[in-house]
């Protein structure tokens, strides 16, 4: 008798009490089927557990962890600006098609929601993050085998750039949710699927062109070595693909200068080197830990990338052979094509992919490798057909299951208690404490203003566009960016009627400029200023009032 299916575990509890109590009535325990039973129910404990605890790390404290980046606002102004009548730009300030997969899911919360929250800029990536987390099993099970699908949902799950970046407003975040498409065409062998999916992923952030290496490494390893003949109507969708990706990739190179360029030392040794440190801390979750909550001690930087390479080299050891002898061309092609991604990222960008701060350019890496690392751990099985046992306990799982709930444990650890602790060490833009900062500062504003029109004067770019959110709806309030003209503007007729406020971080550019224009004509005498603290009691942004 076979595994018991996870999906029929709530009919099991009711039908093991009979048949154990039929069994010993007959003097014949059924003791494997009792065994089996409660080994499912263990699996199906756990992963529930894993589950529910990675679905409420992407949610938790979504509304003030991390700090507002001023680039999920852009987006939720240009919605209310549309939603308003205005005519908006269908690029992002990087020159980037406008992604339509998080462009109108925005514009719906918008529409649907009167009041500005950050919520409404979140919303639409965490619950792509927890679609990917939904759709990752049973888009694979079929052709993967129900272990391998188990191991790779286990991974997907805990990856801590998917966990991070699905709770922020970025384009980019929604990456490993298309790759998952991807992916799975692959592995179906729908080539026409895989080629529209391959699209969108580059629509919803060009430097998803470098899934294109990727996959066509997985399907050349199918027509190699597992002798996969494609059709010419495959060919035709195969060929269109390429050149029409190619051509893509040739204008964002050559037609953007916001697109990163190649590294001149790419051949030498030490950038070689970099390249693989700095991936492998990426994959591991350091890279994204330092972007968002700020550095890390070395010597846990060290103890990281130990595990992962012991890992890796463990896995490749033991899962690769298995993989050559069994002629899984789709895993070796992947593995392959992954390499020759890394070496045009490395040709176009340099490491300014998988350093921290730019690592989101990244994130097409995240859900291949998962596949990857899960068919080294996995024993190949004779088909990979929908036949197959469905999961079931074994030396794998219980693998993939306590290094996923270490994994998510760590991150939590680095990443939440952190946050929550000390707001961040990162940059300014990320901190914050028992409030947003910048929502508190706008509130603080609102709250003081009288019925007269506000200037609020941001300090810099990211403070900018969140205060132009919070306001996008109140004609009566006007934000400028702050520059060397503006303490001059505060006396021309222009905003001589206007309740002046200021927000800028602390010991910034615009409180250094306050400070010394204090008994100047220009800033004049601050009425009153408000500091937002971190959970340490340190300053992160500062509100003045000055008029």
């Amino acid at each position: 008798m076979g595994p018991a299916d996870p999906c029929s575990h709530a009919l099991a509890a009711f039908e093991f009490p009979t048949v154990f109590a039929t069994g010993f009535a007959l003097g014949q325990a059924p003791l494997m089927q009792v065994a089996a039973w409660a080994r499912g129910r263990v699996l199906l404990i756990l992963v529930g557990l894993l589950g529910a605890a990675a679905v409420v790390c992407r949610v938790w404290a979504l509304d003030r962890l991390p700090g507002l980046n001023a680039d999920e606002a852009w987006l939720n102004v240009r919605a209310i600006d549309f939603l308003a009548g205005k005519s908006i730009d269908l690029y992002t300030p990087s020159g980037n098609p406008l992604n339509p997969f998080l462009a109108l899911p925005v514009l719906l919360l918008e529409a649907l929601r009167s009041n500005a929250s950050i919520l409404n800029l979140r919303i639409a990536t965490a619950i792509a993050g927890i679609s990917l987390m939904v759709l990752s099993y049973p888009l694979t099970r079929k052709v993967i085998g129900a272990q391998c699908a188990l191991v790779f949902t286990l991974l997907v799950w805990v990856m801590p750039a998917h966990i991070a970046y699905g709770r922020m407003g970025w384009d980019a975040s929604e990456t490993p949710l298309v790759a998952l498409l991807c992916l799975a065409s692959l592995l179906h062998r729908r080539t026409h699927w895989m080629v529209l999916s391959t699209f969108a992923a580059v629509w919803v952030h060009p430097t998803n062109v470098f899934l294109v290496p990727i996959l066509a490494g997985g399907m050349a390893g199918q027509v190699i070595w597992e002798r996969r003949r494609l059709t010419p109507g495959e060919w035709a969708w195969v060929g269109c693909g390429l050149l029409a990706v190619a051509a893509f990739f040739v204008w964002r190179v050559f037609g953007s200068a916001s697109f990163p360029h190649g590294s001149p030392e790419f051949f030498s040794g030490d950038f070689i080197t970099g390249l693989v440190v700095e991936t492998g801390r990426f994959l591991s979750g350091v890279t994204t830990l330092q972007y968002i909550v700020g550095p890390m001690n070395r010597s846990v930087v060290l103890l990281f990338d130990f595990v992962f390479w012991s890992a890796v080299l463990i896995l490749l050891l033991t899962g690769l052979p298995e993989r050559i002898r069994t002629r899984d061309g789709t895993v070796m092609g992947l593995i392959l094509g992954t390499l020759v991604a890394l070496v045009v990222v490395a040709a176009s960008g340099g490491l300014l992919f998988v350093i921290p701060g730019f690592e989101r350019y990244a994130l097409f890496l995240t859900v291949p490798s998962c596949y990857i690392f899960a068919s080294l751990l996995v024993r190949p099985t004779v088909a990979h057909d929908a036949a197959e046992a469905r999961p079931s306990p074994s030396v794998a799982v219980a693998i993939a299951l306590v290094a996923s709930f270490l994994w998510l444990g760590v991150f939590i650890a680095q990443y939440h208690v952190k946050l929550e602790t000390r707001g961040s060490r990162s940059y300014a833009l990320f901190n914050s404490g028992e409030q947003e900062p910048k929502a508190a500062a706008f509130a603080l504003i609102q709250a003081d203003a009288e019925a007269g029109p506000v200037l609020i004067i941001a300090e810099n770019y990211w403070t900018y566009w969140p205060m132009r959110y919070f306001g996008a709806r109140d004609s009566r309030i006007q934000v400028e960016l702050f520059n060397a003209e503006s303490a001059r503007e505060l006396i021309t007729p222009r905003y001589a009627s206007h309740a002046v406020f200021a927000v800028g971080f602390s010991k910034g550019a615009l409180a250094q400029s306050i400070e010394r224009g204090r008994s100047s004509r220009e800033w004049g005498r601050p009425v009153w200023k408000q500091s937002f603290n971190d959970p340490q009691d340190l300053p992160i942004l500062d509100v003045w009032r000055l008029r």
